[in-house]
């Protein structure tokens, strides 16, 4: 499973990051990073951190799922991932780009389409 990992997410604008923050609760068997310790692990409700010091100390590490999911909810409505030789991401507003390996420019394409919904770049 491909992921955006912690240097990347640091990459991000902070309105975009603090949009993501704002709108991810932590599920189960979500990847997360703990900012404090740099420790990776899968959440459980079971763990040593309970719900709000998840929140507060550590960033998940998102997947293409969690990103369809953000900008379904940033935008207010639904979208739709059209295939081939060239992705688009279709709503509000439609982005293009090349699928040169389907998993990784799929998950940064939606990763930039998250951060022009975030800032309104359309």
């Amino acid at each position: 499973m491909k992921l955006i990992e912690y240097d990347r997410f640091q990459q991000i604008d902070d309105n975009t990051k603090n949009a993501i923050m704002e709108w991810w609760e932590p599920e189960p068997f979500d990847t997360i990073l703990s900012t404090i310790t740099g420790e990776v692990f899968q959440y459980s409700p079971t763990s040593k951190y309970d719900h709000k010091k998840i929140k507060e100390e550590c960033i998940p590490l998102l997947t293409m799922q969690h990103l369809v999911d953000f900008i379904q909810w940033k935008s207010g409505e639904r979208i739709s991932i059209c295939g081939g030789p060239v992705w688009v991401v279709e709503g509000e507003i439609h982005i293009g780009f090349q699928a040169k390996r389907y998993e990784d420019e799929l998950l940064l394409g939606l990763l930039e389409c998250a951060k022009q919904y975030c800032n309104r770049e359309y």
